[in-house]
Order: C-alpha cells, then structure tokens, then sequence
C-alpha cells in the first residue's frame, strides 16, 4: 500500500493521491476505509481534496514555565478530533507520566506536571527542553508533539547573567540571587531583559557594577593598600549592615 510510505502528516497530505490521506489520532497514512472511524469525523482522515490541514499546535501558551512553578497549559490546536464517550486526551512532558487534559473551546488545557517528576537540568545549563506530546487513550498513541522547555534561574550566580538569561528571571539585588519568583526577594529587583514583567528596574543597566578602569590597577605584594573602586547601582545598606 502506498499510503504506507508517508511518515508523517505533511508527506502524506502532499502525496497528491486521492486514495490516501492522514488517519489523525493512529498518527499514519491510510486509505479512508482503514482509519478507525475515518468516515464518521472529518478530522480523524484528513485529505488534502478536502482542503483540510494536518493536526498541529496553533500556540501553547506558556511554552515554558520556572522549573519550580505549577501552572496550566492551553494549547491551542487547530481541527481537534472529537473523542467517543469514556475515551480521554491527555499530556504527556517528556518522560513524566499522562496527565488528564480537559477539552476547551479552541483545544486543551493540561496542568503541569508534579516538580518531583521533572527532567533534571544539566549542572551547565539553565533549561531542558523536552517534548510535550497530546495522547489520544482512544488510538493509545501521542499524535502531536512540540518542544517545551523548564528554567532554572537559580543557575544563574550574577546579575549579568541572570539578567541577560532567555528566561523570565529577575535578580535580587539585597539577596544576591537570581529567581522566576519576586516574593522571595527582599526590597529592590532588577527584572531580566527578557522577561515579560518589566518592573521599574529593568534591564542589565540597573546591575551593581565597578566602573571600568583605562588602565589596570597595580597593587605591591604583600604590602597592605588601600583601594578606591567607583561603582554604579550599589543598594542602600540596610540597617544594622555595613559596607
């Protein structure tokens, strides 16, 4: 059987046969008769004679989330099948075990999945990204998949990098650290370049930092000196605190 011979949702559609189209929910290429309950929904055998489009993510919002926090994912996705009664759609990131979705007005919305269950992050890195898939309990097959990736800002141990990290983090100026959570820090925090949440310090601009010197600072071995750095952004000591 030709139809056979398309991996993949596109391949299949772009085949220019008529006899084949993609049967959504078995993730395959099949002739109509042979795709459970292919006559019966329109999304379930896709047919590009019909004018109809692979199965795919439109958005998922977010895309990706602190290593640390518990949210709700939509995803949004063009032509969802309808599934028979008992029969569920659920989430699956990564390697962590099916989460139940519930259908929405435009696709599905997935909790995300317990933090002891989550890919671990490289010692050198500050994100994993792992695949988030859609799995139909009906085909017991995941259908649709799209990268999704956990941060850690806490990787981040300065305030150049925690700011200019891809990721919605924010540096605690008082505590000296970098976090996605701003209830964790005391007073003044510089939100990150990319982070959507712009506060009133926002930006590398804001970080503590010495002034560049024209020339290098020489200092005689062993001989105690004492030294002069200009600074820009220092915080204000707080009571009881000396510099």
């Amino acid at each position: 059987e030709r139809c056979a011979e398309h991996g993949n949702c596109s391949s299949c559609l772009e085949s220019n046969d008529p006899h084949c189209g993609w049967c959504s929910l078995e993730k395959r290429c099949t002739v109509q008769n042979m795709c459970q309950k292919g006559t019966q929904s329109a999304p379930r055998w896709l047919s590009q004679y019909t004018g109809q489009q692979c199965i795919d993510f439109e958005q998922i919002l977010p895309d990706r989330i602190s290593m640390n926090e518990i949210t709700t994912v939509q995803l949004v996705i063009r032509t969802l099948p309808e599934l028979p009664f008992g029969a569920k759609y659920k989430c699956v990131f990564g390697n962590t075990p099916a989460i139940d979705a519930a259908v929405t007005s435009n696709g599905l919305a997935c909790p995300t999945p317990d933090i002891k269950h989550r890919p671990k992050i490289s010692q050198n890195q500050d994100h994993v990204y792992v695949p988030l898939s859609v799995h139909s309990s009906e085909t017991n097959k995941d259908f649709v998949s799209r990268n999704f990736a956990f941060y850690d800002c806490s990787k981040h141990t300065t305030c150049h990098s925690c700011i200019m990290s891809e990721w919605a983090c924010n540096w605690c100026i008082y505590d000296n650290r970098c976090t996605h959570d701003t209830s964790v820090c005391q007073r003044t925090i510089i939100s990150g370049e990319n982070n959507p949440t712009k506060l009133l310090n926002h930006g590398i601009g804001h970080c503590p930092r010495i002034r560049q010197y024209k020339k290098p600072i020489l200092l005689p071995n062993n001989v105690p000196k004492e030294l002069e750095l200009e600074v820009e952004n220092l915080p204000h000591l707080q009571p009881g605190h000396t510099g």
